[in-house]
């Protein structure tokens, strides 16, 4: 059974067998997405991706989604990105704008200059419709910015499953009860908590109104 198999239950119990439109930022590998899409009948499938050979893995693996190169934060222009080179996946998988309160990327990462722009400008940019019906954010340390720079767009989304940690692994890192806060100031409720390992949880909110 596929890890995000509850998402799914999730969505469809509150709020219907069919998810128009997906993004997932933090893409990785694009599987999450398609798996999410397939399960969902998606018509708009986005994926978001820094990590510039993860991203050409995903456009040349789903060249069905639109596939978008670059970070997603709270402000637009660029920045020195923290790119893991490994043969793990999961390893992989840590990159990240912030830099590491730990000596985890020491020997693993290197610093790349990536585009970074926020949720409001792309979704102008790439004419994504609304509502978005799902939005998947695994940005290693990331979610407050990414949520904060949706503005008033934020308001758009029907249901966010968003990973956050209660331990700070990042520098200048905003943690679960702080993203828990300012998505509960939007008029979000959370539906679903999960923890994996010893300080990170997947959170899974909807807007207050459809429940």
């Amino acid at each position: 059974m596929n890890k995000l198999y509850y998402l799914v239950e999730l969505y469809k119990k509150n709020v219907g067998k069919k998810a128009s439109t997906i993004l997932d930022i933090g893409s990785r590998d694009g599987d999450d997405a398609k798996y999410l899409a397939e399960a969902l009948h998606a018509d708009n499938v986005y994926t978001f991706e820094a990590n510039y050979s993860c991203h050409f893995l995903i456009r040349d693996r789903y060249p069905e989604f639109t596939n978008i190169y670059g970070a997603v934060s709270d402000y637009k222009g660029k920045a020195m990105f923290n790119r893991v080179v490994s043969n793990d996946w999961e390893a992989v998988g840590t990159s990240s704008l912030k830099d590491r309160n730990d000596a985890w990327y020491d020997d693993k990462a290197e610093k790349v200059e990536v585009p970074v722009n926020t949720m409001k400008n792309l979704i102008v940019k790439h004419s994504i419709p609304l509502p978005m019906d799902l939005v998947k954010i695994d940005t290693e340390g990331c979610s407050f910015e990414v949520l904060t720079g949706f503005e008033e767009n934020i308001k758009d989304v029907k249901m966010f499953h968003v990973e956050n940690e209660t331990y700070a692994y990042w520098n200048d890192q905003k943690l679960a009860d702080e993203v828990s806060e300012l998505l509960l100031i939007h008029g979000f409720t959370m539906i679903d908590e999960r923890y994996f390992g010893t300080y990170s949880v997947d959170q899974v909110w909807i807007r207050s109104d459809i429940i």
